[in-house]
């Protein structure tokens, strides 16, 4: 049928475009971009998606607050003089400690 100006027919949306689903990975579906995004994670030894920026900064120091209490005890046990020193080293290179 030819279609000239002003004679448009319409057609059903499900005509007009192609419908894009996702199926389930049971049904063997890899072409999803989250697949993808897996992938590139796993080749890099990622096992989650990276942490936000808030989320990152909080990590930091909890690892900063429980390497510093590590560090501190035992410094305690092994130079009680040197306390603050260890726990002050240990919660920096806590601080530092990759969190990804």
């Amino acid at each position: 049928m030819d279609v000239g100006e002003g004679n448009a027919v319409e057609q059903p949306i499900t005509e007009r475009f192609e419908v894009d689903t996702i199926h389930p990975r049971a049904r063997d579906d890899s072409n999803h971009l989250s697949a993808f995004t897996r992938v590139a994670r796993a080749r890099h030894g990622r096992s989650r998606a990276p942490l936000s920026a808030s989320r990152h900064e909080e990590a930091k120091i909890d690892n900063a607050l429980a390497w510093g209490a590590l560090g501190g005890i035992a410094t305690l046990v092994l130079a009680p003089e040197m306390f603050l020193i260890g726990a002050a080293l240990s919660a920096f290179a806590g601080y530092n400690a990759d969190v990804d």
